[in-house]
C-alpha cells in the first residue's frame, strides 16, 4: 500500500494550481463531490489535470464506485467535468456506461449489480431518452451476468460475458484430475426476443495450463473454483467473427460465427510474428480489445495484475495485423501520463467524432484523451491523485461522444429558501436557460403566466435571487437554445416559498375550481340525508317488534 502511495508522489510536481494540487493530496475528500440544494445526491468533481482545446466536446460516459464512492451508478458529465446526470433509479453500481445505437435509436447502456471483485453478478440496462428503462437483459441459461461486457451489434443483438462454474483436470498446474474452474462464456443474444444467438466457451479451446493466473489455492471445491481464462471484453467485425479477450491467457481470440478458432494474438498461442521494434503480441493482464478496419486491433494493456508486474506503466496499444503473411506490428502506443500501473480494469476508444483516443485508466480514477499521434490532450482525475491506486475510487470504463439527447419524464427540481432558487433538471441536455414566471393564482393556464426573469443555466445547479416583488404564484421554465419551454417546475406561493398543495388541474380547467367546494357539499348533504333516513328505517322496524312483544 505504502509503495503505491510514493507511486503517486511525482504526479504532484505536475500541478498547474494550488486548486489541483489540494484536490490530488484528498483535501477535497477521496471523491470529491459538491453539496446540492435542489437534487438529492451529491454532485461529482473533477480535477482538469491538463487541458487542449483539440479535445473532443462530446459527453462523458462512467460508471464511479468503490469504498469511497457513496452513490456509485452510472454518470454522465460534460466535456469540462460538470454532471448532466447521475442514475438514481438504481441501488447497485454500473460498468461499462455507453451510448449504443439499437434499431435506429440511441440508448443509455450499461450493467448493474454487484460482483465479488473479480466476477459480476447482475443485469444489463437499456435506457431511453428519457432515462426509462426500456430493456433489461440477462444471459441465457444458468449463467450469471457478468460486469465486463456489453455490446450491441449492427445486427440487433448484443454482447455479453459470463461464467459457469465446472469440474476440469487441473493436474498439469499441481491440483486434483477433478478440480473446479470458472468456465468463461460468451454470449451473443437477440434483445428483442432474449434467444440465444451463439455461445462459445474458453474450455472448447484453450486448457488450463495456458493461464499466467497463478492457481494458489484455488480450484478445490465448487466453491472455491479457479478463474484461469477470465474473459473481460466481447466484439464481433462485420463478417461475423468474434474478438474475445482473455485477460489471465494475455491473448485475444478470434473466432468465427460456428466457434472455430481463427487466430490468437499473445500469449502461449500466439498465430502472429512481430514485425514491428516492439512487439506487438507483448501485452498482459489487458481489457477492452477492439476490431477496427483494415485489421487493427486496440486493447488497453494493463501490465499488471495486483503483484503480478509484466510492463513498465499501463498503456492504450495500437496492433496492425496482416492475416496473409500471419505478422503484427504497432501502430502507435498511448503511455499513461504518469508512468503508473493500472492493476485492473480499464478502456481504449477512438472517438468517433474526431478521431482522438480517450484511455479510461480503470482503477485509476482518471481518463485522458490524445491526440492519435500519441500527444497527451486532456487528463481529467475524478479521484485524489495521491491515492489513484488504492481502488477507493474507480471507474471500469470510459467512454465519450456520441449523440446524445436527455429529456427526462419527469420536471425539473427545485428547492426555494427564503429569497433563493436553487433549480437543476437531471439528464436534460438541452436546456440552455431558466425563465421565471408569475401569476396571480396557482391553477393558471400556461398563456396566463408572465414572463419575469430569465437565468442562463450554470453548470448542473443553477443559483438565483427572487425580485422583491413578485405575484402571488410562480414557476420556472427549461428553455432550450431557441427559447423552446421544455418544461414546469411545481408551482409555489411567493409569500412561503412552498410549492403549491393540493391537486393541480390540468390547464383550462381552472375555471371549475370554484364549483369544487358546493359540488362537495352537495354530496356530503346527501350522503348525510341517506344515513339519517337509514337510520329512521331500522328504529321503525325495532319499535315494531318490541310492540308486537307487547301485545303477545
Amino acid at each position: 500500500m505504502l509503495l503505491a502511495y510514493f507511486a503517486s508522489l511525482p504526479l504532484l510536481t505536475r500541478v498547474g494550481s494550488w486548486y489541483s494540487f489540494w484536490y490530488n493530496v484528498g483535501f477535497f475528500g477521496l471523491f470529491p463531490t459538491q453539496d446540492l440544494n435542489s437534487f438529492e445526491i451529491d454532485s461529482p468533481v473533477v480535477d482538469i489535470f491538463q487541458w487542449d482545446p483539440r479535445c473532443d466536446y462530446g459527453y462523458v460516459f462512467l460508471g464511479p464506485r468503490g469504498s469511497s464512492v457513496t452513490n456509485p451508478g452510472p454518470v454522465i458529465l460534460d466535456a469540462r467535468g460538470n454532471v448532466v446526470w447521475i442514475g438514481t433509479q438504481f441501488d447497485l453500481q454500473a460498468t461499462d456506461v455507453k451510448v449504443q445505437r439499437y434499431r435506429g435509436q440511441d440508448y443509455l447502456t450499461f450493467w448493474s449489480g454487484r460482483d465479488d471483485s473479480i466476477h459480476g453478478y447482475g443485469s444489463y440496462y437499456m435506457l431511453n431518452s428519457s432515462y426509462d428503462t426500456s430493456y433489461v437483459l440477462t444471459p441465457v441459461g444458468d449463467i450469471d451476468g457478468d460486469l465486463h461486457e456489453f455490446r450491441i451489434t449492427e445486427d440487433a443483438t448484443a454482447l455479453i460475458t459470463g461464467y459457469e462454474i465446472t469440474t476440469a483436470d487441473l493436474s498439469s498446474l499441481g491440483k486434483s484430475h477433478k478440480g473446479w474452474i470458472y468456465d468463461a462464456v460468451i454470449q451473443e443474444i437477440d434483445i428483442e426476443t432474449g434467444h440465444l444467438i451463439f455461445q462459445w466457451r474458453a474450455s472448447s479451446f484453450y486448457a488450463v495450463n495456458d493461464t499466467f493466473a497463478p492457481i494458489g489455492d484455488r480450484g478445490s471445491g465448487k466453491d472455491n473454483p479457479f478463474d484461469y481464462f477470465h474473459v473481460n471484453s466481447v466484439d464481433k467485425d462485420p463478417q461475423g467473427n468474434y474478438y474475445v479477450s482473455s485477460r489471465y491467457l494475455h491473448t485475444v481470440t478470434c473466432i468465427n460465427s460456428t466457434g472455430e478458432v481463427i487466430f490468437v494474438l499473445g500469449g502461449k498461442r500466439n498465430s502472429f510474428t512481430d514485425v514491428s521494434g516492439e512487439p506487438a503480441s507483448y501485452f498482459s493482464w489487458q481489457h477492452d480489445a477492439n476490431w477496427h478496419p483494415n485489421s487493427v486491433l486496440t486493447v488497453f494493456d494493463n501490465g499488471r495484475a495486483d503483484s503480478h508486474v509484466s510492463g513498465d506503466y499501463s498503456r492504450g496499444l495500437s496492433v496492425s495485423l496482416n492475416l496473409q503473411n500471419m505478422t503484427s506490428s504497432v501502430l502507435q502506443v498511448y503511455e499513461n501520463p504518469h508512468y503508473l500501473l493500472s492493476p485492473s480494469q480499464g478502456s481504449m476508444q477512438v472517438i468517433p467524432e474526431t478521431g482522438n483516443i480517450l484511455i479510461g485508466w480503470g482503477h485509476i480514477p482518471a481518463y485522458t484523451e490524445y491526440a492519435p499521434d500519441g500527444e497527451v490532450l486532456c487528463d481529467i482525475h475524478f479521484g485524489a491523485g495521491l491515492f489513484f491506486e488504492w481502488g477507493w475510487v474507480k471507474s471500469y470504463r470510459v467512454f465519450k461522444g456520441g449523440a446524445w439527447t436527455g429529456r427526462p419524464s419527469v420536471p425539473p427540481d427545485i428547492d426555494v429558501y427564503e429569497n433563493t432558487v436553487y433549480i437543476s433538471w437531471n439528464g436534460a441536455t438541452e436546456v440552455t436557460g431558466w425563465m421565471l414566471e408569475c401569476s396571480s393564482y396557482p391553477h393558471a393556464a400556461d398563456e396566463e403566466f408572465e414572463s419575469i426573469l430569465f437565468v442562463s443555466k450554470d453548470g448542473f445547479e443553477t443559483v438565483f435571487e427572487l425580485p422583491d416583488e413578485l405575484d402571488s404564484y410562480f414557476r420556472i421554465a427549461a428553455l432550450d437554445s431557441g427559447g423552446q419551454r421544455l418544461g414546469y417546475t411545481k408551482v409555489f406561493d411567493s409569500s412561503s416559498g412552498q410549492a403549491v398543495s393540493g391537486i393541480i388541474l390540468p390547464p383550462g380547467l381552472e375555471e371549475t375550481v370554484p364549483l369544487q367546494e358546493p359540488l362537495l357539499a352537495a354530496c356530503a348533504l346527501g350522503t348525510a340525508i341517506v344515513v339519517i333516513w337509514r337510520c329512521y328505517r331500522k328504529l321503525q322496524s325495532i319499535s315494531s317488534r318490541w310492540n308486537l312483544l307487547d301485545i303477545s
